[in-house]
């Protein structure tokens, strides 16, 4: 294998781990995300054969290896991030908000947690108002 060939591929290797930084780590929509991934999976696919078709040295075969495995995980992972839905609906989401116990007609027959120190201060708020109304003149 001659010298340019290795340095082809180690700068294809550098571009591809470039571009699996910037799918997982850079602030990108979540429809560029994989694809992104895609291309350094793709160019690491690449090298790869080159080092199998043109037998190279023994670390060049193991560098392409391991950056084609670390370019898998990392395609992976950018799937998963393009596909992860937060649990969380803010205003202007889509989706329905989750019931849950705590919220109304979430939790069943019973009462939520926060329901008796609300109904104290519902009472002790309703008996200031009470001592406060004066009557008025007529």
């Amino acid at each position: 294998m001659s010298y340019p060939i290795i340095l082809c591929v180690v700068a294809v290797e550098a571009l591809n781990l470039v571009l699996l930084w910037i799918a997982l780590r850079a602030p990108i929509s979540r429809v560029a995300r994989p694809l992104v991934a895609c291309c350094g999976l793709s160019g690491a696919w690449g090298a790869f054969v080159l080092v199998i078709v043109v037998p190279g040295p023994a670390w060049m075969t193991a560098f392409t290896v391991s950056v084609f495995a670390v370019s898998s995980v990392a395609m992976a992972v950018a799937i998963y991030l393009a596909t992860y839905e937060e649990d969380s609906h803010e205003e202007g989401e889509g989706g329905a908000p989750s019931r849950s116990p705590e919220g109304p007609d979430g939790g069943g027959d019973r009462e939520p947690p926060w329901w008796p120190e609300f109904e104290r201060e519902l009472d002790a708020y309703a008996a200031q108002r009470d001592r406060e109304r004066q009557p008025v003149d007529c």
